[in-house]
């Protein structure tokens, strides 16, 4: 043995001593040598070792000569050298060690023997069964030997044992930790101390802790939380408690720790540390790929909880097994998983090797029901869960995926064209393509109706079609009803060249795309210039225009286009861009690909060399250029590049002939700084009907002239372009443009004026356009944006030297009030009353030397109409000194003008006329020592409260009168008053002035504690209400006349309360009085003066206002009469010293249970007085009560009072009391066919038990009583029912019910009455039992679980409608009939067409309810529906 051989053995000894991690087996002599110069500190440490074994390699030396060197022991079949099954080797031959007697002592022997460090024994061939001899047993080592042959031990061969008990050891450094499964690398923690091996107590114990007992084993850096009930209970001393890692420590004993503890062996800590590949699976999958995912823990295969799985922790599980992916399946699909849950909580990032990397809750305790497995499909780069079938080429078809060894479709919904193209990509660089395009057309056929995925949602990225977000669909039968079955075709980018075709020269044409070996064109959805330069730059061109052609009809129909081009320009093909493909496509994108962005511009067609029609030479040919968008900025660009200063655009119409032969520059969009119009254009255009023009100038300086007008300053305005005069259109023509118009003409401003263009002029000019001048320019020409051919109205000027203006007022009747006219260059100009307001009227009025004035609008005479122009849409803010300021613009035509009036002082006094009293009368106003009238609009109580004050009382009511004629010709009115009540004058309130209106008027009080009377009553409580205003009584009209007005006047004269009457009017007084009207009060007011109220000369409906009061209690005030039992009868109210009886009107069940409760019952029911015998003659009623129902006395309740003996529906309000509702309802039950239970529901009134009258009867009301008897709901109305004569006439009620109510008296209630319903019109419900099997049926399903639905009703079965037909009202429909699954809605006669009649539309079911017939719907039997529209479902 050389010195070579000798070292490696001696460094692996050493390394075995310091763990080293030197791989012998790799190093060669060369490396040998160069590890030993480069440690020599290290070799003098090895000669030390080597000195201390040198017995054993003198013996080792003597072994190698004899050729027969074997050590006297080893470790077999351990996951490394420092662990396995313990063999020696005795008389040539190797042998194992019987674990008779086998413990730490001699584990500790052997270990030291091998390595220097401390063992772990193990038992019953825990490294697996030798073979040949079981050499030694018995073995008892003190601990103190060097080798295991010095230990006490039997050494025959028949010893007893087998091989199912062969000893094992693992060694390591002390302090040793093992695991009760460690061959398993899993199991119940155990370390040894004081000579002895014990557990840990588990309380803080987590993964940290069990990351660092993992490490110290050389496992994994990870290890997973055991629950403590999963390895069970060691023995011995528990010798660790609260261990507390950081999760860095290299061993257990760096980590904090407790020795005290009062843990039991229940509470040992457990760990995993690695879970080989053999100790997971996938099962119940009908492919080795797939399945629900479970590990081994302790012997025991469990799962992993479906909850929070995602991709992310199924991508980690896959790999693990081996594959490079995966994707998480819902569980139902490979059956029912019921194993025992181990993992749970799972949080993978996707990126980890093992699921023993990701967070995750303790193994073994988590809460998840054990049918909640979590499944995985497992994949390859090869992508053996996706094909595409039915295509021409490997390259295309219809995508199917694999899922339980089942090849299915793949639905995306309509509204998902997002996701289109990422979903191909995805699908086509799974399969080895750069992408994919997806196919919006079932080019590819229809698949067997059978789909796995539904509702497809890729972001693009994903490594399979299984990893974008999508819904799986378990049925064996789901088609894509309301979607479609998706389609791709891949493409790879290799040549992808394109190429033009059909064009007139090589540089324009059809685009063509090479698409897998055949070239393929391109609709020109989206097509623009991005798209068009990267075909050009394609074929080696510098760029292109995008042009829009005609698909020729057969290309149409035999081919399928590229669609949906998004370039953003980078891009070096044109399948980078494409979005999708379409087989059908109206227009093909083309090109006109350039060498050059210099351009050479013409105009052609002009009147002159500097206007006309603008043509580019593209590729040698000349262009003309459309005029879509075409502005100042293209028409500037144009013309600089013709070496003018600039241009104004005109849009010119196109010749036949140029629309037919030429392709158009189109979509101009200069910035104005572009050297070339190439630069600007966008696309291409086949047809223009407007080309683009030009009118070039060379200078902006203008010269303007006024022509046409009655004297120099005013005129049609026209600039000189070119030596041309040009009119111009007075489009967007405004002040700002006049002034600089006028100033260029040596005035200091103008007004803008728009004036017909004659024929003449339109015809032979082009006219400056679109002005848009800031007021600061000195030339029109700055202003223009553009040229139009023709103009309807041209812009005119008025224009003025100075903004000093006079006024005067004309027509008027005095001289602070006419019509206003301005003085502009020596000529008298009205002006128009377009926005003429009060700042107007104040400007005017202070220039004629008053303090304010009123606006007026009056109207125009025809003369002045025709020879004037107005100043017009005048804008004062108050404070000019000119009219002149204020104006905009002039207008040629006016229907009215502006007129003022004007007053020295807001002060005023005011006087009373007309009025049959000092307080009342129409209001007039002293302006200028005339006498002004006011107009009524907006005339409220605060301004009548000014005009009472100004005359000497506290306060007043307004009143609206029609002006005599006389007064309405010969006045000017004060109009639009808006005073807030704190005014000392109404001139303060005006807003302005009118010349015809209804006047003002007002009913002055001296006191809002003013006195109140009642009159014309039986008794002092009762009868009309008097107002004493002025010493002189008032009624009181009773328009808004309310119980809150009742109470304020019942409370002033000393009772609690009242009710309000409405009365009709004494006739007399009706034409001789004033009344107060409308009165408006809150109720907490001590008078009616000071509710919101008006006067008024006559009541409308000739109804005036009057109350019952009332001073005593409301409880006990009820009795009931003339019944034929305590609890039945007429009701009566005691009211002021007698019984009044209640009118029937809006009387309900509400108003009946008030009345039966005040009397000690727990309800009623609200019947008519005509049930029973009463002749008694009321002097009083009260009527139509409003009860809420929570009152305790009817006179608690709103409502309204008739002083009359009768009632106006001729009828009084009765009730029938009860204590409960079986005292009065009862339900007649008759059984009849299959679960149909007959029910006639019947009430007791007047000593008879009497039916109901089918009459307004609906399902709602039917459901309830059917509940209530404890069926599930209603099913159908028998209608035309003979009660005969047994029943007495049947009961007609206005009965609500909502549906959802317990019982019948919990809904709303109208009035039972005998009245309005036929003999043969008496109620009867079917309430079905329960077994909705007998009147629900599916029908024409392939198996019972699906099919069309039918229902039984009224002796026939019929369909059920599919609008608003979805998921939650199959779940409704299969629940009823057995079925617990998830359940899909199928429409559209999905099943087959059914037979008349279709009994149930708008279905809208929340879910929840037990039966159909429970979900809101439309009556049977009224639809609007096809059998093409029958609902059906499939039900699991």
């Amino acid at each position: 043995m050389d010195i070579c051989k000798l070292l490696v053995f001696v460094l692996s000894i050493v390394a075995v001593e310091n763990q080293s991690t030197i791989s012998i087996s790799t190093l060669s002599v060369r490396e040998l040598s160069e590890m030993v110069r480069a440690h020599n500190t290290e070799m003098k440490l090895m000669k030390q070792q080597i000195l201390k074994q040198q017995h054993l390699i003198e013996s080792l030396q003597k072994q190698v000569e004899a050729g027969s060197a074997k050590p006297k022991i080893r470790l077999v079949n351990g996951n490394s050298s420092r662990e396995g099954r313990v063999e020696v080797y005795k008389n040539g031959v190797w042998g194992t060690v019987c674990d008779d007697g086998w413990d730490l002592y001699d584990a500790n022997v052997v270990c030291t023997q091998l390595f220097g460090l401390v063992g772990i024994p193990y038992s019953n061939a825990y490294f697996g069964p030798g073979t040949g001899s079981i050499l030694m047993a018995n073995v008892r080592c003190s601990g103190t030997e060097s080798s295991l042959q010095d230990c006490r031990h039997t050494n025959e061969l028949n010893l007893g044992c087998s091989h199912s008990e062969d000893a094992g050891v693992m060694c390591m450094k002390a302090p040793p930790v093992r695991l009760s499964k460690q061959k398993d690398f899993q199991g119940r923690v155990e370390v040894y101390k004081n000579n002895r091996w014990g557990t840990i107590c588990d309380r803080n114990w987590d993964y940290k802790d069990a990351s660092v007992i993992c490490r110290s084993l050389g496992y994994s850096e990870r290890g997973l939380v055991v629950s403590k009930t999963v390895f069970g209970g060691g023995t011995g001393t528990i010798h660790l408690n609260d261990v507390q890692c950081s999760g860095k420590e290299t061993g257990l004993s760096d980590c904090a720790n407790s020795e005290t503890n009062s843990c039991s062996h229940s509470e040992d800590a457990g760990a995993i540390c690695i879970l080989p590949s053999q100790f997971m699976r996938l099962r119940n999958g009908k492919s080795a790929n797939e399945g629900f995912f479970e590990v081994s823990v302790n012997g025991v295969w469990g799962a992993v909880c479906d909850t929070d799985w995602d991709n992310q922790n199924a991508k980690v599980a896959c790999r693990s097994l081996g594959y490079s992916g995966g994707v998480a399946i819902i569980s139902s699909v490979f059956g029912k998983g019921n194993a025992k849950i181990w993992l749970d909580g799972i949080n993978c990032g996707g990126h980890e090797n093992s699921l023993l990397e990701c967070p995750q809750s303790v193994v073994g305790s988590s809460s998840c029901g054990d049918s909640r497995n979590a499944a995985v499909v497992c994949y390859n780069t090869g992508n053996d869960v996706v094909r595409l079938v039915n295509g021409s080429s490997e390259h295309e078809g219809r995508v199917e995926v694999s899922i339980d060894g089942q090849w299915r479709s793949v639905c995306i919904s309509p509204s998902s064209s997002s996701y289109e193209k990422k979903y191909a990509d995805v699908t086509c660089r799974s399969l080895g393509n750069s992408g994919g395009f997806p196919i919006s057309s079932d080019l590819f056929g229809k698949g067997n109706g059978q789909v796995w995925l539904n509702q497809i949602a890729c972001n693009g990225n994903e490594d399979s079609l299984l990893l974008c977000s999508h819904s799986i669909i378990e049925s064996s039968n789901f088609n894509c009803t309301n979607s479609r079955e998706v389609d791709v075709i891949c493409y790879n980018i290799e040549n992808d060249k394109a190429r033009i075709v059909n064009g007139s020269s090589p540089d324009e044409g059809l685009v063509e795309v090479p698409v897998n070996n055949r070239w393929r064109r391109v609709c020109s959805s989206s097509w623009d210039r991005t798209d068009a330069g990267v075909a050009c730059r394609n074929l080696g061109y510098l760029g292109g225009f995008s042009v829009s052609l005609p698909t020729i009809g057969n290309q149409r129909k035999e081919d399928w286009f590229l669609n949906n081009m998004v370039c953003n320009g980078n891009e070096d093909s044109l399948l980078k861009c494409a979005r999708s493909i379409s087989t059908t496509c109206s227009s093909e994108a083309g090109v006109m690909c350039y060498q050059s962005l210099n351009s050479t511009v013409r105009l052609v067609n002009g009147s002159s060399p500097d206007e006309g029609l603008v043509e580019v030479l593209v590729n040698n040919r000349w262009r003309p250029v459309c005029s879509t968008s075409w502005d100042r900025n293209d028409a500037a660009v144009a013309c600089r590049s013709l070496g003018y200063l600039g241009g104004f655009p005109v849009s010119l119409p196109t010749t036949v002939n140029r629309r037919k032969e030429n392709w158009f520059l189109n979509s101009m969009y200069c910035n104005g700084n572009e050297d070339s119009l190439l630069k600007c254009a966008s696309s291409i255009s086949t047809s223009c009907y407007n080309a683009a023009g030009v009118m070039c100038y060379k200078t902006l300086n203008s010269t303007v002239r006024l022509i046409n007008g009655s004297s120099p300053d005013e005129g049609i305005v026209e600039v000189l372009v070119n030596n041309r005069w040009r009119p111009v259109c007075s489009s967007s023509w405004d002040r700002n443009d006049a002034a600089v118009a006028c100033r260029s003409q040596g005035y200091s401003g103008g007004l803008s004026v728009s004036l017909p263009t004659t024929i003449n002029r339109r015809k032979e000019n082009w006219f400056l356009n679109s002005m848009y001048c800031n007021g600061n320019e000195d030339s029109l020409l700055k202003c223009a944006r553009s040229i139009s051919t023709s103009c309807n109205s041209e812009a005119g000027v008025l224009c003025y030297q100075t903004l000093n203006s006079s006024v005067r007022l004309i027509n008027g009747s005095s001289p602070y009030e006419g019509q206003v006219e301005v003085l502009v260059n020596n000529r008298w100009r009205p002006v128009c009353s377009s926005s003429w307001d009060r700042n107007d009227a104040g400007v005017t009025c202070r220039i004629l030397g008053y303090s304010g004035g009123f606006q007026v609008s009056l109207p125009t005479t025809i003369n002045r109409r025709k020879d004037n122009w107005f100043l017009h849409s005048m804008y004062c803010n108050g404070n000019e000194d000119s009219l002149l300021k204020c104006a905009r613009s002039i207008a040629t035509s006016c229907n009215s003008e502006a007129g003022v009036m004007c007053y020295q002082s807001l002060n005023s006094t005011v006087r009373l006329v007309n009025g049959s009293s000092p307080d009342e009368g129409l209001v007039e106003v002293l302006v200028n020592d005339n006498w002004r009238g006011v107009c009524s609009n907006g005339w409220g109580k605060a301004d009548a409260s000014v005009a009472c004050r100004n005359v000497g009382y506290s306060g007043g009511f307004p009143v609206s009168i029609p002006p005599h004629g006389k007064t309405q010709k010969t006045a000017w009115f004060l109009d639009s008053m808006s005073c807030n009540g704190n005014e000392n004058s109404l001139l303060e309130c005006a807003r302005s002035g009118s010349s015809s209106c209804n006047l003002a008027g007002v009913i002055c009080y001296c006191t809002v504690k003013g006195r109140v009377r009642i009159v014309n009553g039986s008794f002092s409580d009762e009868g009309r209400v008097e107002v004493l205003v002025y010493d002189r009584w008032r009624k009181v009209c009773s328009s808004y006349w309310g119980k809150n007005d009742a109470d304020v006047t019942c409370r002033s004269q000393g009772f609690l309360g009242g009710h309000a009457v409405s009365l009709p009017a004494v006739e007399k007084r009706n034409k001789t009085i004033w009344f107060l009207d409308r009165m408006s009060c809150n109720g907490d007011e001590d008078s009616l003066f000071e509710c919101a109220a008006q006067g008024s000369i006559t009541c409308n409906s000739y109804r005036e206002a009057g109350i019952v009061c009332y001073n005593h209690t409301v409880n006990g005030t009820v009795r009931i009469v003339n019944g034929s039992s305590p609890n039945e009868g007429v009701v009566e109210v005691w009211k002021n010293h007698r019984w009044v009886s209640v009118c029937k009107e809006g009387w309900d069940k509400n108003d009946a249970d008030v009345t039966c409760k005040s009397l000690g019952y727990s309800g009623g029911f609200p019947v008519s007085s005509l049930m029973y015998v009463d002749d008694r003659e009321d002097a009083v009623l009260l009527g139509e009560m409003y009860c809420a129902g929570n009152e305790d006395s009817l006179l608690k309740c709103p409502r309204s009072i008739t002083l009359s003996s009768s009632c106006y529906s001729g009828g009084k309000a009765a009730v029938v009391c009860y204590h409960t509702e079986n005292d009065t309802i009862r339900y007649v039950i008759e059984n009849t066919a299959l679960v149909k239970n007959v029910v006639k529901p019947k009430i007791y009134i007047n000593g008879t038990w009497r039916v109901l009258c089918q009459s307004s009867w609906d399902e709602s009301d039917s459901n309830v009583i059917c509940r209530s008897l404890g069926f599930p709901g209603h099913q159908a109305l028998l209608r035309n029912w003979e009660y005969g004569n047994s029943f007495g006439k049947p009961l007609v009620n206005s009965i609500r019910c909502i549906g959802r109510e317990k019982r019948l008296t919990e809904c709303r209630f109208g009035t039972f009455s005998s009245e309005h319903c036929s003999s043969n019109n008496g109620l009867e419900i079917e309430c079905y039992s329960g077994d909705m099997k007998k009147i629900m049926r599916l029908v024409n399903g392939t198996s019972s679980n699906e099919g069309r639905v039918e229902v039984f009703i009224n002796g026939v079965w019929g369909t059920v409608c599919d609008d608003y037909w979805d998921d939650k009202d199959a779940r409704v429909v299969c629940r009823s009939l057995g079925y617990s699954g998830n359940s899909t809605a199928r429409g559209s006669a999905y099943f087959g067409r059914g037979s008349e009649p279709t009994w149930l539309d708008d279905v809208k079911c929340q879910g929840t309810e037990s039966s159909i017939f429970d979900c809101d719907q439309n009556s049977y039997g009224n639809e609007n529906c096809s059998h093409s529209e029958d609902a059906g479902v499939t039900c699991k």
